[in-house]
């Protein structure tokens, strides 16, 4: 596991951003919470079984369907993107609306 590896990953929505921490002196530390970093141990365990990047995709999205605050939406959204659609656009355009409905749900 690299630093690259890690960036690619959060732009596909497999891991969130980290948060960022303020130091003494003005630095900043990235850190990443606790579900984020067990999410990143069971993604590298299912890396080693499954050759596919759709498999792992899936897992997120799981997470943020059924444990609430384990996911946020915003790395579910990225996630969506990754999931096969099994040759039909619809089946990813409607999940993608379902997560931006369930994000306009979640604000009220």
């Amino acid at each position: 596991m690299n630093v690259r590896r890690v960036h690619d990953w959060i732009a596909l929505g497999l891991l969130d951003q980290p948060r960022l921490h303020v130091r003494r002196r003005g630095s900043v530390k990235a850190e990443h919470s606790v579900n984020q970093r067990q999410l990143l141990l069971l993604l590298l365990d299912m890396r080693q079984q499954v050759a596919q990047l759709s498999a792992p995709a899936q897992v997120p999205l799981w997470m943020w369907l059924w444990w609430d605050g384990y996911v946020p939406t915003r790395q579910a959204q990225r996630a969506v993107r990754q999931v096969p659609s099994h040759g039909t656009r619809g089946s990813a355009q409607e999940a993608q609306r379902t997560v931006a409905a369930s994000r306009r749900t979640n604000r009220m």
